[in-house]
């Protein structure tokens, strides 16, 4: 997939980052189920997981925030380090574990193709 011109997965950035999580969820649910490559695979399903966890925790279902929260973390470190379509899974886990345990700020991704 070309992110930088994929609609799916740059409305899906742009609803995340307005905290619209579960219609970010959807449009990356999209992505990822066309994904081809192993890393393309996990990087999006830990997406999809961290929209939906953080769409959980706005509707204050910690627990299910937490459990969601656990298999994102997993697919976005299986996605490998550095930059990855505009995103850095590295800083989106931390920045996600910070929201969902410590209740930081939402994370934003302000991707930008």
């Amino acid at each position: 997939m070309d992110w930088r011109s994929d609609r799916d997965y740059l409305d899906g950035c742009a609803l995340f980052d307005a905290g619209d999580y579960w219609d970010a969820h959807e449009r990356w649910e999209r992505c990822w189920l066309a994904a081809a490559g192993e890393r393309e695979r996990h990087f999006l399903q830990g997406l999809v997981q961290c929209a939906a966890a953080a769409h959980n925790l706005a509707r204050g279902k910690t627990r299910g925030a937490r459990t969601v929260l656990g298999r994102a973390l997993g697919h976005l470190a299986a996605a490998g380090d550095g930059p990855f379509m505009g995103v850095d899974p590295v800083a989106l886990s931390a920045a996600m574990s910070a929201h969902v345990e410590h209740g930081a700020a939402a994370p934003r991704l302000d991707v930008h193709p």
